[in-house]
Protein backbone atom coordinates (compact mmCIF):
# COMPACT_ATOMS: atom_id res chain seq x y z
CA UNK A 1 0.00 0.00 0.00
CA UNK A 2 0.88 3.43 -1.15
CA UNK A 3 0.26 6.52 1.51
CA UNK A 4 0.62 10.35 -0.07
CA UNK A 5 1.12 13.23 2.11
CA UNK A 6 0.46 16.25 1.56
CA UNK A 7 1.93 19.30 3.86
CA UNK A 8 0.39 22.91 2.49
CA UNK A 9 2.98 25.47 3.50
CA UNK A 10 3.74 29.34 3.51
CA UNK A 11 4.71 29.02 -0.17
CA UNK A 12 4.47 25.54 -1.58
CA UNK A 13 2.68 23.02 -1.35
CA UNK A 14 4.89 19.67 -0.29
CA UNK A 15 3.59 16.15 -1.41
CA UNK A 16 4.85 12.82 -0.74
CA UNK A 17 4.73 9.31 -1.42
CA UNK A 18 5.83 6.85 0.61
CA UNK A 19 5.05 2.68 1.20
CA UNK A 20 3.88 1.31 4.05
CA UNK A 21 6.59 0.68 6.29
CA UNK A 22 7.22 4.74 5.96
CA UNK A 23 9.81 4.16 3.42
CA UNK A 24 9.90 7.84 1.63
CA UNK A 25 9.58 7.07 -2.35
CA UNK A 26 8.91 10.17 -3.91
CA UNK A 27 9.41 14.02 -2.59
CA UNK A 28 7.46 16.94 -4.61
CA UNK A 29 7.00 20.66 -3.73
CA UNK A 30 4.96 23.14 -5.77
CA UNK A 31 4.99 26.74 -5.01
CA UNK A 32 2.10 28.85 -4.84
CA UNK A 33 2.23 32.81 -4.53
CA UNK A 34 1.90 34.62 -0.88
CA UNK A 35 0.23 38.25 -1.45
CA UNK A 36 0.93 41.01 0.64
CA UNK A 37 -2.55 43.67 0.04
CA UNK A 38 -1.58 45.81 3.10
CA UNK A 39 1.56 46.88 5.08
CA UNK A 40 1.82 44.18 7.84
CA UNK A 41 -0.80 41.42 5.72
CA UNK A 42 -0.81 38.63 4.50
CA UNK A 43 -2.99 35.78 2.51
CA UNK A 44 -3.52 32.72 0.00
CA UNK A 45 -5.59 31.85 -2.91
CA UNK A 46 -6.78 28.24 -1.58
CA UNK A 47 -7.28 27.26 -5.40
CA UNK A 48 -3.89 27.62 -5.77
CA UNK A 49 -3.29 24.78 -2.61
CA UNK A 50 -5.44 22.97 -5.48
CA UNK A 51 -3.75 23.75 -8.50
CA UNK A 52 -0.37 22.77 -6.50
CA UNK A 53 -1.93 19.37 -5.23
CA UNK A 54 -3.49 19.04 -8.96
CA UNK A 55 -0.21 19.38 -10.69
CA UNK A 56 1.89 17.99 -7.87
CA UNK A 57 0.01 14.55 -7.90
CA UNK A 58 0.31 12.85 -11.13
CA UNK A 59 4.63 14.16 -11.25
CA UNK A 60 4.06 12.26 -7.43
CA UNK A 61 3.07 9.21 -8.78
CA UNK A 62 4.85 8.98 -12.02
CA UNK A 63 6.47 5.82 -12.48
CA UNK A 64 4.64 4.21 -9.74
CA UNK A 65 1.95 1.79 -10.96
CA UNK A 66 0.01 -0.69 -9.50
CA UNK A 67 2.71 -3.45 -8.84
CA UNK A 68 3.72 -0.60 -6.29
CA UNK A 69 1.07 -0.43 -4.51
CA UNK A 70 0.74 -3.86 -3.18
CA UNK A 71 -2.93 -4.36 -3.72
CA UNK A 72 -4.17 -3.66 -7.04
CA UNK A 73 -3.53 -0.38 -7.13
CA UNK A 74 -6.14 0.37 -5.11
CA UNK A 75 -5.54 3.44 -3.45
CA UNK A 76 -6.51 3.87 0.70
CA UNK A 77 -6.54 7.39 0.68
CA UNK A 78 -7.59 10.00 4.45
CA UNK A 79 -6.31 12.92 5.38
CA UNK A 80 -5.30 14.38 8.68
CA UNK A 81 -6.41 17.66 10.14
CA UNK A 82 -6.37 19.17 13.33
CA UNK A 83 -5.30 15.86 14.82
CA UNK A 84 -7.69 14.07 13.29
CA UNK A 85 -7.73 11.55 10.64
CA UNK A 86 -11.17 12.24 8.53
CA UNK A 87 -12.59 10.53 5.88
CA UNK A 88 -11.62 11.64 1.80
CA UNK A 89 -15.27 12.63 2.10
CA UNK A 90 -14.51 15.15 4.73
CA UNK A 91 -16.50 18.46 4.53
CA UNK A 92 -12.38 19.55 5.37
CA UNK A 93 -13.57 21.24 9.03
CA UNK A 94 -10.61 22.48 11.38
CA UNK A 95 -8.65 25.10 11.93
CA UNK A 96 -8.22 26.20 8.08
CA UNK A 97 -9.66 29.52 6.59
CA UNK A 98 -13.20 29.91 5.18
CA UNK A 99 -11.89 28.79 1.43
CA UNK A 100 -10.27 25.69 2.61
CA UNK A 101 -13.17 23.36 2.68
CA UNK A 102 -13.91 23.60 -0.81
CA UNK A 103 -9.95 23.49 -1.59
CA UNK A 104 -9.53 20.62 0.43
CA UNK A 105 -12.15 18.19 -0.99
CA UNK A 106 -10.79 19.86 -4.35
CA UNK A 107 -7.47 18.63 -3.28
CA UNK A 108 -8.80 15.06 -2.06
CA UNK A 109 -10.44 14.31 -5.18
CA UNK A 110 -7.37 15.14 -7.45
CA UNK A 111 -5.71 12.05 -5.89
CA UNK A 112 -6.44 9.02 -8.10
CA UNK A 113 -8.37 5.69 -6.54
CA UNK A 114 -6.68 3.73 -8.95
CA UNK A 115 -3.03 3.89 -9.88
CA UNK A 116 -4.01 2.39 -13.51
CA UNK A 117 -6.17 5.72 -13.71
CA UNK A 118 -2.82 8.13 -14.41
Amino acid sequence: MLYIGIDLGTSAAKLLLMDETGRILHIVSKEYPLEFPHPGWSQQNPEDWLSAVEEGIPELLAGFDAAHAGNGGRQNVSHRQGGLRQPRSCGGHGGAGAGAGGALRGMLSAIPENLSDL
